[in-house]
């Protein structure tokens, strides 16, 4: 039976532990999904998104134009990216190592910002250098946004069907390293769907790991989307199930952590003293810059998205310029009462986003049913 986020963490130690990050990682702070890659690359060159998986259409992509275009275009949906929510939080723990299926730089970008040292694989060739005492090593499975051979790097972005084929011995090596970590310590699997092929192949080579390292070590999945049935089919091969978001993860952990506040801070981030705020906080203006509009779902009844308001999709509410003037002058905060689907959100976060606009912190829109 899948157990709570609160019970994950209490059965963890960082330092004790492997972070293994699948797609549902860098979702929340506005990464493609691999839906998202295919329906921007399939059309560049006369394709149906539906029709390949997406390591086959980048073969096709790479075959009917050429290598340098398809890894632009990748690069393209990657573009402005920076971590959000609890994915900020990743570099305030001592973990034994981080696993990565995402091409993005998230998970770096959040160390470098906390100047914390790291140290990157993304080809056989990182294996030969020495890693200081000091830094968390960070091994991205598929590559990493920055190098390909393209440019003239020994390393290279896995998208297309010969990439995977001419990977062997660094993955070789990497699992060599995931089984080592294995040993003795706890993993913990981020996703986003158990549905996910990926996720289920990653799951599936971590169990097979496990099994020949002889580990007393467990692995908690953590995924976004309930599937009790699948989650049950997984705990018979001995994983622990545990439904939630990466946002939900770190927000547990900070409130489970002895935080060290700094006295003074010269940063510009108005949430760089509390973990446990970040890990909640949505950045409006980040969202609604990365998330693409998503039209046909609001109007199936979703609420708007921050960047469906910025693209005009909502009708303005008479009591928005009232409310958020009083927000300016009068009031610390305001509260929205009314019946089911009248609007209370999209009220909220059209006075959000333009109180973000003009550049005030400390504005928030919550929804509560």
């Amino acid at each position: 039976m899948p157990i709570t986020i609160k019970s994950l963490v209490s059965e963890l130690t960082p330092s004790n532990t492997v972070l293994v990050f699948g797609a549902g990682a860098s979702l929340p702070s506005g990464a493609p999904s691999v839906w998202n890659l295919c329906e921007h690359l399939a059309p560049i060159i006369g394709e149906d998104p539906g029709t390949y998986n997406f390591a086959e259409l980048c073969s096709l992509f790479e075959y009917k134009k050429n290598r340098k275009e398809l890894v632009a275009q990748v690069r393209s949906k990657f573009k402005g990216l920076r971590p959000t929510g609890g994915l900020q939080n990743v570099a305030e723990y001592d973990w034994v190592s981080i696993f990565t299926t995402n091409y993005d730089d998230l998970v770096e970008k959040a160390f470098l910002k906390r100047s914390k040292d790291i140290r990157v694989f993304s080809s056989n060739f990182d294996f030969g250098e020495p890693t200081p005492p000091t830094s968390t090593s960070i091994f991205k499975i598929h590559g990493t946004i920055g190098h390909d051979t393209s440019d003239g790097h020994r390393s290279k972005m896995i998208l297309t069907e010969e990439d995977n084929d001419t990977v062997e011995d660094y993955r070789e090596a990497l699992y060599d390293r995931f089984k080592n970590d294995l040993n003795s310590h706890d993993a913990v699997i981020i996703g986003q769907s158990l549905a996910d092929p990926d996720l289920d192949t990653l799951v599936k080579r971590a169990l097979k790991l496990r099994q020949k390292s002889y580990s007393s070590g467990r692995i908690f999945l953590l995924v976004y989307t309930e599937d009790q049935n699948r989650a049950m089919l997984l705990e018979r091969k001995g994983l622990q199930v545990v439904f939630g978001g990466i946002d939900d993860f770190f927000f547990e952990l900070a409130k489970q952590s002895h935080q060290v506040v700094p006295v003074s801070e010269t940063s510009d981030d108005p949430l760089i003293q509390s973990t446990i705020l970040r890990s909640i906080t949505v950045d409006i203006e980040h969202q609604a810059n990365q998330i693409p509009p998503d039209f046909p779902k609001m109007f199936g009844g979703g609420a708007p998205t921050y960047s469906d308001i910025r693209a005009g999709f909502t009708f303005p509410r008479t009591n928005k310029e009232r409310v958020s003037d009083k927000l300016q002058n009068d009031v610390q905060y305001s509260v929205v009462l009314g019946a089911s689907g009248v609007g209370k959100t999209s009220l909220a976060r059209q006075i959000a986003f333009d109180l973000v606009g003009k550049r005030l912190f400390g504005v928030g829109a919550q929804s509560r049913p």
